[in-house]
């Protein structure tokens, strides 16, 4: 490898770390916008359909990468809200009932209690999948929930890989924090979004392979 060669693998590293940075400020400008309660939503909405926007075909320089969070989070408003909030709530729940059965010795409770962190375990891996499904598709909203279910279900390795993302990127920035604050969200959503989307385009060539398996038969 030559001079320029390393030069240019460098500026690239540093230009990508540089955007994952950008839009963690992005989405922490733009939930402030919502006054956190109403921008969580719509900006982490935002923030996955920028990102698969960068994986398919690049979005360019800064200013058409705002351009985009920003029409993004315009178009996800509503839906980012309705999906920000349920989760809010569901999540809510969870810790309540968690917090409530960790306390009590008995061994009922006991039991709900670890069916609570398998359902936490669960949910989280099944959001992971129904927002870039979002972004990437154009379904009705049990279509989302069915999709995500069975990709969960029927997809280990991507599933196991999403997991170890979130649990690698989750424990990094737990032992860098607060620096780590500068691009875990970024960071977090660029690695579920894009085994996601891989996953996607697999699922759509296999579809079609088979498709044209069957006219030709």
């Amino acid at each position: 490898m030559n001079k320029g060669e390393l030069m240019d693998k460098l500026y690239t590293g540093i230009d990508f770390i540089f955007r994952l940075v950008y839009l963690n400020v992005l989405w922490l400008a733009f939930t402030l916008l919502g006054l956190g309660l109403f921008g969580f939503g719509p900006s982490t909405m935002a923030l996955f359909d920028t990102t698969r926007q960068w994986l398919i075909s690049g979005i360019g320089n800064d200013k058409k990468l705002f351009e985009f969070y920003f029409q993004s989070f315009k178009k996800y408003f509503k839906t980012g809200n309705i999906i920000g909030w349920a989760i809010l709530i569901y999540a809510y729940m969870l810790l309540v009932n968690y917090r409530f059965t960790n306390f009590r010795m008995e061994k009922l409770f006991q039991i709900i209690n670890g069916g609570t962190i398998v359902v936490a375990f669960v949910s989280v891996v099944i959001i992971a999948y129904l927002i870039p499904l979002i972004v990437h598709y154009d379904l009705v909203w049990i279509d989302y929930l069915k999709r995500s279910i069975q990709l969960a279900i029927v997809q280990p390795l991507p599933t196991a890989l999403i997991v170890f993302w979130i649990g690698m990127v989750t424990y990094l920035a737990n032992q860098l924090f607060p620096f780590s604050m500068l691009l875990y969200f970024s960071a977090l959503v660029y690695g579920v979004m894009g085994l996601c989307y891989s996953s996607f385009v697999r699922n759509e060539q296999i579809l079609k392979e088979n498709e044209n398996k069957e006219e030709k038969q």
